[in-house]
């Protein structure tokens, strides 16, 4: 059934406001659950003025991340064997990419150093994330912290699925631009590219 010639079937629609009544919901109870939350913005940027390597800084914002991952994790429909953002671009900086492949093993594909970083944008995805195993993350405990920091913080998947979710929409989720502001000025003039751009899917040697 629809609600009008070409419209949007009343059924998605009605899921697509529940979906995102459930993230207003989840919303305002997570801040009611951490209130620090609010105060994030000056916690981040403070370790970015730190006297330490990038390495350093990069460790301590990914403690500050966990923090608030474990805050939003129970407000959020995210869970083992759900992988639509591992379908998604996940942008990385090169110094991260580094950190990575030295975590786990896994070997770079060394990118070209050009004064003009590169942009998520021009990597849109074609396969999903090279790390993806069994619809599980491979290595979830050193996962970039664009991974860290993605919540679908409503109910449920409806709007990070692409077969029902509204081409261009985004699930709810909490606003982390300190985060994200802290991470740029960590890895400044680091060239930034999805992470497939990276590293080679798991079966591969190249």
């Amino acid at each position: 059934m629809e609600n009008a010639v070409g419209a949007i079937p009343v059924s998605i629609e009605l899921r697509a406001n529940a979906s995102l009544e459930s993230g207003k919901r989840n919303f305002a109870v997570l801040l009611q659950r951490s209130p620090w939350l609010k105060t994030l913005e000056k916690e981040a940027l403070a370790l970015t003025k730190e006297n330490a390597s990038p390495r350093s800084k990069y460790r301590k914002l990914v403690r500050l991340v966990d923090r608030v991952s474990d805050a939003i994790s129970p407000s959020a429909a995210c869970a083992k064997g759900c992988s639509h953002c591992c379908h998604r671009s996940v942008g990385v900086s090169a110094h991260e990419a580094e950190l990575i492949s030295e975590f786990t093993g896994k070997p770079i594909r060394k990118m070209e150093r050009t004064a003009v970083p590169m942009t998520v944008a021009e990597d849109a995805p074609r396969e999903p994330c090279p790390f993806l195993r069994n619809n599980a993350c491979s290595i979830y405990e050193h996962r970039p912290v664009a991974c860290r920091i993605n919540f679908n913080i409503s109910d449920d998947a409806f709007f990070c699925d692409p077969s029902t979710a509204p081409e261009g929409s985004r699930p709810p989720q909490m606003r982390l631009d300190a985060l994200l502001m802290a991470y740029a000025m960590v890895f400044l003039k680091q060239p930034l590219a999805d992470i497939r751009s990276f590293f080679s899917p798991l079966d591969s040697t190249t």
